[in-house]
């Protein structure tokens, strides 16, 4: 898949939502109400590689970071679409750290919701292990579509087979 590719997924005409491909693992989400998701943003590598600069991710609603490695957790990206969109963010307690913030903790089993959607903090694989450091996210759209992001999971993973999801959302 290309840097900058944008995705429009439409189920239904009444269910959509389009995404648009940031590198390695990260994700620029806009649902059908306007919720507006940028997940593990990882900018200062793939940068120059984008058909947009950092500025053209506008407007964001919600930052989510599933794990404290530097190519889903970058400060530069971070610090860069907060400034310019003043979206909150959340992520694990080691991101957080990294990042310097102390904005919404997350672990597995919380929910949130976000102009309309519904977002499910999961488990998720990273390398040989489950840890709760390491978090994918569920989101829900008010008109019933499920996009799963899996943070570092394995295509071959059992738990990703199991989970019912309209669109997944995984690290090339």
């Amino acid at each position: 898949m290309r840097y900058g590719v944008t995705i429009v997924r439409k189920v239904s005409p009444k269910r959509w939502v389009k995404i648009r491909y940031l590198g390695h693992s990260g994700f620029w989400v806009r649902t059908k109400t306007e919720g507006s998701f940028v997940i593990d943003p990882w900018l200062s590598k793939f940068g120059d590689l984008l058909p947009f600069a950092t500025g053209d991710i506008t407007p964001v609603d919600l930052l989510l970071i599933t794990h404290d490695d530097k190519d889903h957790c970058d400060p530069y990206s971070v610090n860069e679409i907060v400034k310019n969109t003043g979206a909150r963010v959340v992520a694990p307690q080691r991101s957080l750290e990294r990042l310097g913030l102390k904005e919404r903790l997350v672990m597995i089993g919380d929910t949130l919701s976000v102009k309309g959607v519904r977002i499910e903090v999961v488990k998720a694989g990273h390398g040989f292990g489950r840890d709760p450091n390491c978090v994918g996210y569920v989101f829900t759209t008010e008109d019933g579509l499920t996009l799963y992001h899996a943070c570092d999971g394995d295509p071959k993973d059992p738990s990703l087979r199991s989970r019912k999801t309209d669109i997944l959302m995984i690290k090339i």
